[in-house]
């Protein structure tokens, strides 16, 4: 008969895109139509508010040229807009016609860089956390912020800190402007509590004594004078490598048919 193994762990102290600025088919100073759409040649087109990228490569990612034929609204312009935002350079882009001769256009990208970072800082942590933090995070100075960037800065800390046992890490993001045309960005780390073991019950044994699967248990302790002196730190990795030994100690007494959920 297969007996199911039901391990419960009581754990302590555990309770346990970039917004587009306008529309992106919106070109300012121009009348638009969408009923009847009017076919424009691209006399000019300028690439306004750029500190450190190429003009050129702008264009060429928004894709639309000078002596193009643009017909207006189309998907070419806010296709292009799309593109420049994908990036994550910018955090905002307008497309404005300057003026209009006969059917010669003449367009202005206006473009807002996202800050560049200047100075890199982690708080609520331990100097060598910060150091690996950085190492992990492949934070340098002079890239650019971006909220994809946080998200994935967020992520990688709560892991780092969650291997250590720290389930219910805070993370949060403070940037202030500097005199280099940059932000120093601060990251604000609150470990809380590390979450202990504080009991485990074995639900479906009726074969072994507790005892005996808890000591097969190497990682996995709960708060009791016998462990005094070992670690009561939950953690997730060793939990699951201590399930399958704990089935082995089953086997080792000839009990085939376990397993666990």
């Amino acid at each position: 008969m297969i007996r199911k193994i039901v391990i419960i762990i009581l754990l302590m102290s555990l309770g346990c895109v970039a917004t587009w600025a306008n529309d992106l088919d919106t070109i300012y100073n121009l009348k638009i139509d969408y009923q009847a759409p009017i076919s424009y040649k691209v006399a000019q087109l300028k690439v306004e508010g750029v500190k450190h990228l190429d003009k050129e490569v702008i264009k060429q990612l928004f894709r639309v040229s000078e002596g193009d034929e643009l017909q207006i609204p189309s998907d070419d312009i806010s296709t292009g807009m799309k593109r420049l935002y994908k990036q994550g350079l910018f955090s905002d882009i307008k497309l404005v016609a300057d003026k209009v001769v006969g059917n010669a256009i003449y367009l202005t990208l206006k473009v807002k860089e996202r800050p560049r970072l200047t100075a890199i800082e982690f708080t609520g942590v331990k100097k060598n956390e910060e150091k690996k933090l950085i190492e992990k995070t492949a934070l340098s100075k002079g890239g650019y912020l971006t909220a994809n960037m946080k998200n994935r800065i967020e992520q990688i800390v709560k892991k780092f800190f969650k291997e250590k046992g720290f389930y219910n890490v805070a993370v949060k993001f403070s940037q202030k402007p500097d005199s280099k045309d940059g932000v120093a960005l601060q990251i604000d780390v609150d470990k809380n509590k590390v979450v202990r073991i504080g009991k485990i019950t074995i639900n479906g044994n009726e074969n072994l004594p507790k005892h005996k699967l808890i000591r097969a248990m190497k990682k996995t302790k709960e708060r009791s004078w016998r462990y005094f002196f070992r670690s009561k730190k939950y953690n997730e990795k060793e939990f699951k490598k201590d399930r399958i030994a704990l089935i082995e100690k089953y086997n080792e007494f000839g009990f085939r048919d376990q397993y666990q959920c």
